[in-house]
């Protein structure tokens, strides 16, 4: 860790936003652990984040697992000494369907990961930055944060409760100098968004079209926000919810 200037923790990045998040931390010289539940991508993750032979430490870890997510935090607090930045992107899309035909077990998947993952990891990393008296933190909400999406609404309501979620814990947290932010990106790039896209054709067609500037935006474009929002430059932003979404959230036609 010579010469790193911040211990950062990307939860989700294995893939997609996560690991363009990561692969962004280390070249801006931060030592990046990396976690995620999927161990095979984590081993690829850890090549592509650390192209330039900058060290990146993996864990394996369920975000709906709350011993896992305390043990990952400490264990972090314990081998460096601090967690100056975190980024939580861990979430899943779900199954696509109407209200009416969204069974239980379906609803609970995804708020498991996406708002309740998103939760312990949030408290377990204000815990730790509180304690050594400062640090960032950005969540991944989406722009289904704000609209109603059909088809979507355990992933709407989960990102809907990120943005409550974010906001609540970066009014507590900032009179111990930590900031708690969010990033909502509209359609991007990544491996699940691209499954999503081959089942759904005609669903893709649909949420481009809602994008005025045209297209998805890359992974590592959403990753340059959540970059500068983890770092000094953002020093006054507290609370915020970025959106990055293309226009999808100015509406009109």
């Amino acid at each position: 860790m010579t010469g790193r200037s911040r211990v950062a923790l990307v939860v989700g990045g294995a893939s997609g936003i996560g690991l363009a998040v990561a692969q962004r931390l280390v070249a801006d010289g931060a030592f990046v652990v990396v976690a995620d539940r999927d161990a095979t991508a984590l081993r690829s993750a850890a090549l592509r984040a650390s192209r330039d032979g900058s060290p990146i430490e993996t864990h394996v870890v369920d975000v709906t697992n709350e011993a896992g997510v305390c043990a990952l935090v400490a264990g972090v607090v314990d081998r460096y000494g601090s967690l100056d930045a975190a980024c939580n992107s861990a979430g899943i899309v779900g199954a696509q369907q109407p209200l009416v035909s969204t069974e239980l077990a379906d609803w609970r998947a995804v708020l498991d990961v996406d708002l309740t993952g998103l939760f312990l990891c949030l408290r377990e990393e204000v815990r730790a930055m509180t304690s050594a008296g400062g640090g960032s933190i950005v969540n991944m909400a989406s722009v289904a944060s704000f609209v109603g999406s059909s088809g979507m609404c355990a992933y709407a309501a989960a990102k809907h409760g990120v943005l409550g979620l974010t906001r609540v814990a970066a009014r507590e947290a900032i009179v111990s100098g930590v900031r708690v932010n969010a990033v909502a990106p509209g359609m991007t790039d990544t491996p699940m968004v691209q499954l999503e896209m081959a089942q759904s054709p005609e669903w893709a067609a649909r949420a481009l079209s809602a994008h005025p500037i045209g297209r998805a935006a890359s992974a590592d474009e959403i990753a340059e926000v959540v970059a500068w929002l983890l770092s000094p430059r953002a020093s006054y932003v507290v609370g915020a919810c970025v959106t990055a979404d293309g226009g999808f959230t100015i509406g009109g036609v």
